[in-house]
């Protein structure tokens, strides 16, 4: 990159999951880090984006690169920590009842 943006840090949340399935399953992106990466960004993947720990890792990680944007693609689980909406779509963009 012409202008470096070595301060500009990004962060997807990178669950595999969309409205209607698996990512993969409706529209395959393929490796995101790749994809990133051949833009020219430092990426940092998260393998736990859960863990607030880790994440704090990767920013300091991503603040200390030098020359490019750095990209932290986090990887997680849509629905984490409530049982019956995890690691399922179905409950993107839908409210639970009581």
């Amino acid at each position: 990159f012409f202008y470096k943006l070595d301060n500009l840090i990004a962060f997807t949340d990178w669950n595999g999951q969309q409205i209607d399935g698996a990512v993969e399953n409706v529209a395959g992106l393929g490796d995101l880090a790749d994809k990133w990466s051949a833009f020219g960004w430092n990426v940092i993947v998260v393998e736990d984006g859960h863990d607030f720990e880790k994440i704090l890792a990767a920013f300091d990680i991503a603040k200390a690169s030098e020359g490019k944007p750095s990209m932290i693609l986090l990887k997680t689980e849509m629905g984490h920590g409530v049982d019956f909406m995890a690691g399922t779509h179905k409950w993107h963009g839908k409210a639970p009842s009581e």
